[in-house]
């Protein structure tokens, strides 16, 4: 969780920082290559949070929430924007350990205000929907990983899963997903190739009621390699 906040920390930082003070130092650059090279997982995880969707329109309608609760919402919204951008602010100034050690106390105060105002804003059993569309959008990027990860969201201690058992399923998601990826685009590529042959085929049958003579003034016209594309036909 430590190194969580820290990398969000430092996400969070370059994006304001960068918006609001166009900062070109080396140091600043450093932050920004730090907070942009964070894996795919990480930034799903660490920009996903139930404030994030509750500003989503699809979800707010999912929640059914009312006008007043939108106005809330976006009032917490707004102050969580001025808090992270005064953090920028404050952080400018700091270097190394010093600034690090700043970004995540900061942070974690900021996520704090955001947790118990969306609290404020909407109700309980809006916020169990919240949860779970939260934790099935972390499976769908992370696998199962994703719900292990996810101590934000319920007690992960009342699974009894020891951390060593947790990493086991972590680097086992990594070979699944990576495996899942494999076999996908090897069916995509299967499929195309499908589709391409029936393509061909339905210019030809298309060219049967003609001559051979008409069929291959026809085939010069268009090119040797011409088929129906099956995206476009009416």
């Amino acid at each position: 969780m430590a190194r969580l906040v820290c990398a969000l920390a430092l996400a969070w930082f370059s994006v304001f920082a960068s918006s609001s003070h166009g900062d070109d130092s080396n140091e600043a650059k450093l932050e920004r290559d730090r907070a942009h090279s964070l894996s795919r997982q990480d930034r799903v995880r660490e920009f996903t949070t139930l404030l994030d969707m509750a500003a989503v329109g699809p979800i707010q309608r999912t929640l059914e929430m009312t006008d007043e609760q939108v106005e809330k919402l976006n009032a917490l919204l707004a102050k969580v924007r001025s808090e992270m951008l005064d953090i920028a602010d404050n952080a400018a100034s700091l270097t190394g350990q010093a600034k690090s050690e700043f970004l995540t106390q900061e942070v974690k105060r900021v996520q704090r205000i955001g947790e118990d105002g969306l609290e404020q804003c909407i109700l309980p059993h809006q916020i169990a929907v919240l949860k779970r569309e939260l934790l099935g959008r972390r499976i769908h990027e992370e696998g199962i990983y994703g719900l292990l990860r996810s101590d934000d969201l319920f007690d992960i201690a009342s699974l009894g899963i020891s951390d060593d058992k947790i990493e086991e399923v972590k680097k086992e998601t990594f070979v699944v997903h990576g495996q899942l990826r494999k076999d996908l685009a090897d069916l995509h590529k299967e499929y195309i190739t499908a589709v391409r042959k029936l393509e061909i085929a339905a210019w030809k049958r298309s060219l049967e009621p003609l001559t051979e003579e008409q069929r291959g003034k026809i085939q010069e016209l268009v090119g040797p390699e011409f088929r129906i594309d099956s995206q476009r036909i009416r």
